[in-house]
């Protein structure tokens, strides 16, 4: 059984608990404009550059692709070359 003593101590953790969170929240609502802000813009700024490193990963495999086939029309245009 909870004694009286531990519901005690456990109502002035409760209440300690209460008000660090509303101490923290009064700062962060004066704060709370610019900080959304500032993670609004990081957030954009984190999905362009997403965009750009897709864009050049696309850019870097259409490139190699063309290098492959080229280079197998080479060998295909030799050997049909050759057999002629």
């Amino acid at each position: 059984m909870i004694t009286k003593e531990k519901r005690e101590k456990m109502k002035r953790y409760r209440q300690k608990k209460k008000e660090k969170t509303a101490s923290a929240l009064s700062v962060n609502k004066s704060v709370d404009l610019r900080s959304q802000k500032t993670a609004e813009l990081s957030r954009l700024e984190k999905k362009a550059v997403k965009r750009t490193n897709a864009c050049r990963m696309r850019i870097k495999l259409n490139k190699s692709i063309q290098q492959e086939c080229s280079q197998t029309d080479c060998e295909i245009g030799n050997t049909r070359s050759a057999r002629d």
